[in-house]
C-alpha cells in the first residue's frame, strides 16, 4: 500500500508538472516510461548491483562524498529499499494514466476558469483534480492489487530479506512449496491470496456500482 500511494503521488505530480513540456516534446514520454518496460527481474538485479555494500557504485560514491554509506540491504533498511525500488519502476504506469486523464480535461473549462481569474493551484484543486479522481482511484486499486503478486523484482533483489522482512505472499508460497516442500502450507497461503484478491475485487466493483 505504501508503494502504491508513493507511485500515484509521484505519477500525478509528474503528469501535471510535465504536461506543458510533453505537449511540445512528445518524445519525453518514451524516456519516462523506460523503467516500466524493463523486466522486473532485471530491475531487481540492477538494484542489487548498484546498492551492494562492497561493489555497488552508490555506496562507493556516498563514502567518497560523505565518509559513510547506509547499508541499503540490511535488516533495518531493506524494506525501505524495496519500497523505493518498486515505486521507481511503476511510477511511469501511474504517470501515463494521469497524463491521459489530465490531457482529456476540456480546454474550455481551463479557459473559463482563467478568464474568471482563477489561479493555477486553485484551478488544479477545484477543477482538474476532482475530474481526475476516478483515474486516481483506478491507479491506486491496480497498484495495490499488483502489490499482492509482487515476486520477481524483490526476489532477485534480496529474496525473502533478512528475517523475512521482504517476504510477500508470492515469495512465501514459492519458498514454502519449492524450497521446504510444505505443500499444505503453500496451498493454504495460495487460497488465502486468492480469497483476498477476490474480496478486494468484489469490494471495488461494489464501490464502482454505488458511485455509478
Amino acid at each position: 500500500m505504501i508503494a502504491a500511494v508513493l507511485q500515484c503521488t509521484l505519477g500525478l505530480f509528474l503528469a501535471v508538472y510535465l504536461a506543458p513540456l510533453i505537449r511540445l516534446h512528445g518524445w519525453m514520454v518514451a524516456i519516462l516510461i523506460i523503467p516500466m518496460v524493463v523486466a522486473p527481474a532485471m530491475i531487481g538485479l540492477m538494484y542489487r548491483l548498484v546498492l551492494h555494500e562492497f561493489v555497488g557504485p552508490l555506496p562507493y560514491y556516498l563514502v567518497k562524498l560523505f565518509g559513510s554509506a547506509p547499508p541499503f540491504l540490511n535488516g533495518a533498511n531493506v524494506f525501505k529499499t524495496v519500497v523505493v525500488a518498486e515505486a521507481l519502476q511503476w511510477t511511469p504506469f501511474a504517470f501515463l494514466l494521469f497524463l491521459t486523464a489530465y490531457e482529456a480535461i476540456p480546454g474550455e473549462m481551463r479557459e473559463a476558469a482563467a478568464v474568471d481569474g482563477t489561479r493555477p493551484w486553485r484551478m488544479f484543486w477545484k477543477i482538474e483534480f476532482p475530474l481526475m479522481m476516478p483515474t486516481l482511484f483506478a491507479a491506486l486499486f491496480v497498484r495495490f492489487i499488483d502489490g499482492f503478486r509482487v515476486f520477481d523484482n524483490i526476489y532477485t533483489l534480496v529474496g525473502p530479506g533478512p528475517g523475512g522482512a521482504t517476504t510477500s505472499m508470492s515469495i512465501y508460497i514459492y519458498e514454502t512449496f519449492l524450497r521446504r516442500g510444505e505443500i499444505g502450507k503453500a496451498m493454504a497461503a495460495a487460497i488465502l491470496l486468492f480469497l483476498s484478491a477476490f474480496i478486494l475485487l468484489a469490494a471495488a466493483q461494489h464501490l464502482v456500482r454505488r458511485r455509478g
